[in-house]
């Protein structure tokens, strides 16, 4: 579990199958497709040579590489799997959205991001095999 703070409100989330589920579910477009354009319209937005260390100024200078509405939609999938797990309910996003109104994405966007990169654009990375299970 993780968690997004912008001033008072914090929003709980969870990148897993069951925010691809539903994000799916309520928008009928695929969580990557869109995550993606966040993740990598972003990196490829900043000038930066180091896409590890962007700071949150050039993140907002980058603006038109970012669909805040997009974002807010994975927040929200992310929030209702984490909900899921908690066994609480979560309201439908338009509704969610309304009571959200004093929650500024941009105060906790490289937090939103990197959950959101680290969550669902993870690499498995195959161990090389021991040198003791080799001779076996």
């Amino acid at each position: 579990m993780k968690e997004l703070v912008s001033g008072d409100i914090k929003i709980k989330v969870r990148a897993s199958n069951m925010a691809l589920f539903y994000f799916e579910q309520e928008f009928k477009e695929n969580l990557l497709s869109v995550a993606g354009k966040i993740i990598f319209g972003t990196a490829d937005g900043m000038k930066s040579d180091d896409k590890e260390t962007v700071d949150k100024e050039e993140a907002i200078r980058s603006l038109d590489s970012i669909s805040v509405i997009g974002l807010l939609k994975v927040i929200w999938a992310m929030n209702k799997a984490e909900n899921f797990y908690l066994k609480k309910d979560t309201k439908h996003f338009e509704e969610w959205l309304a009571d959200c109104d004093e929650f500024n994405v941009f105060d906790c966007i490289m937090e939103a991001i990197g959950i959101i990169s680290d969550g669902f654009f993870r690499t498995s990375e195959k161990k090389p095999e021991s040198k003791a299970k080799k001779s076996k």
